[in-house]
């Protein structure tokens, strides 16, 4: 219940706002507030805003809401900038998403999953704010997009969001989970492609406890409790039976070794 360290690293992101640029992935605070040039990230960007949806809903604090509301609105309109019409979210020169560390895996996907899943929480926190106009905006876009991604990316014949418009035709876990979260698939035939996804042994599985939430996260959002459950127990046991005591930045079970430095020892251990 530390809602004063949540609401402190909430200001401190958007104090780093740059007109025209996503946030920074991370900020330092000695000897003052700074961070690097080009750590600006589409899909953290977006779960800052979603953080701050999370962070009201719990605590009710609507000055901090209202207060941050400009910042997360231009970011939130700047990731609907890079959806093109026909649905495809195209990146922008120099612009980079994260979602994983599985080596080679591919962003546009499960990248959009993360623009839809912010754009049905931003368009809540425009109703909460009496803000119509990006209320109905939102809405619409998250409504639209939605279908589109469907139309685009899911494969029939893979039963599984996989598309020769985009990611080489990479199919992976990531991009089921994130289209689940972005409410792209649902009910039944969203527990069967992230199971399917999880159990085939030619998808891209992520390898971070980051990612990992997220897939915990879609199975909660389709009431996969009992599997969720067993999914924490599994990857995360594994994690505490290797010894960890906090979260390790990258983690495969298979391959304790695993680094996306190239040497384990540039991990963070505490993540």
């Amino acid at each position: 219940q530390n809602h004063r360290l949540a609401r402190r690293c909430l200001y401190l992101f958007a104090a780093c706002e740059e007109e025209g640029k996503y946030l920074p992935g991370c900020l330092y605070q000695k000897p003052s507030v700074f961070f690097d040039e080009g750590m600006g990230i589409t899909d953290y960007a977006m779960l800052w805003c979603s953080a701050l949806y999370d962070y009201f809903e719990h605590t009710g604090d609507e000055e901090t809401l209202r207060d941050l509301y400009p910042v997360a609105r231009r970011q939130t309109d700047l990731a609907c900038s890079l959806i093109r019409e026909d649905g495809i979210l195209t990146f922008l020169e120099g612009w980079n998403a994260f979602i994983d560390w599985a080596p080679d895996i591919q962003k546009t996907i499960p990248c959009q999953g993360v623009v839809l899943y912010t754009l049905e929480k931003m368009a809540s926190v425009a109703k909460a704010l009496g803000d119509a106009e990006h209320e109905e905006k939102w809405t619409k876009m998250l409504l639209d997009t939605r279908q589109k991604c469907f139309d685009n990316y899911y494969d029939t014949e893979q039963d599984a969001f996989i598309s020769d418009l985009v990611d080489k035709r990479q199919y992976s876990v990531q991009s089921q989970a994130w289209m689940i979260l972005g409410g792209a698939a649902s009910g039944e035939a969203g527990k069967r492609m992230l199971l399917k996804s999880l159990n085939s042994p030619d998808s891209l599985k992520p390898v971070t406890p980051y990612m990992h939430h997220y897939v915990v996260e879609a199975m909660i959002t389709l009431g996969m409790m009992e599997e969720a459950l067993a999914y924490i127990k599994s990857y995360w046991g594994s994690m505490i039976e290797n010894g960890a005591d906090t979260f390790w930045e990258a983690y495969n079970p298979k391959d304790p070794q695993l680094s996306p430095y190239s040497d384990p020892i540039m991990n963070s251990f505490c993540h």
